[in-house]
């Protein structure tokens, strides 16, 4: 009797990888088996998340709001003779201010780490996706539109918009699949300078919840999973913090940025 041979997890190209979701999906993708490149800003934390992991992982140092950062990912995934197979678009950047109030320097970032760097890298990655593969979007509920975060909740509405139409172009095997998950506890708050004290404990997921619920819906092919889905209570108090809850009274720092 001949048995049939599986194929083996294939290499995983994660942005953002230096903490919070980025890192808990490195952490799971590893235990899981799949080859790894590790891509963020932070070189010291890629190094040592690399070296706690069971399967070969490559650092990628760049900084995903340049071109030549951009540009250097973007050319790893179409040059190498390893084709990354599943890549996850998690990187993030943000501040938690009115449109006003930011720079042009925050908004630009915002639009190339959120946006562009996406688009580009998934177009990199569909073109070495012969029939099998996939890309993950890390977006946010937020995209629905948030007050004083109007330039972020835009970016992931995009993200939105890019996962349902890769799902109509990619080739027939290759999944895609847009994640939102609720509040999860990671630095990323704090990074964008927002006040979210008065969230109760019970709505916060981990990020390894995140990771594992993320992943097991991508090998499902799921097409859109949202991990701590709010419920119609909840979602009615989250309108309200958004719309009613005056955005200096939620700002910790004024003209704060935060990235992923």
């Amino acid at each position: 009797m001949i048995r049939a041979v599986s194929d083996p997890p294939p290499r995983a190209l994660v942005t953002g990888a230096s903490s919070g979701i980025g890192a808990a999906l490195a952490r799971e993708l590893a235990t899981r088996g799949h080859p790894l490149v590790l891509v963020a800003r932070r070189g010291d934390a890629l190094e040592r998340l690399a070296a706690e992991l069971p399967t070969p992982t490559d650092v990628v140092v760049a900084d995903l709001a340049t071109e030549e950062g951009l540009r250097t990912v973007e050319d790893l995934i179409t040059d190498t003779a390893d084709p990354v197979r599943l890549l996850v678009n998690n990187a993030a950047t943000g501040a938690f201010a009115r449109l006003t109030e930011q720079d042009a320097a925050t908004l630009d970032a915002t639009v190339h780490v959120n946006v562009l760097a996406p688009l580009r890298l998934s177009r990199a990655a569909l073109r070495r996706m012969d029939g099998r593969g996939g890309i993950m979007m890390i977006s946010s509920p937020v995209a629905v539109g948030t007050v004083g975060l109007t330039a972020y909740a835009a970016s992931k509405a995009f993200l939105d918009a890019l996962g349902r139409g890769l799902v109509a172009e990619a080739p027939a095997g290759v999944r895609i699949t847009t994640v939102a998950p609720g509040y999860t506890r990671t630095e990323f708050h704090d990074r964008l300078g927002e006040d979210v004290s008065g969230i109760p404990d019970r709505w916060w997921l981990t990020p390894e919840d995140v990771a594992r619920t993320a992943l097991d819906a991508h090998a499902r092919g799921e097409q859109r999973v949202e991990p701590g889905r709010p419920s119609t209570a909840q979602r009615a108090v989250q309108k309200a913090r958004r719309l009613t809850r005056p955005v200096t009274a939620r700002l910790r720092r004024r003209g704060t940025s935060g990235s992923a």
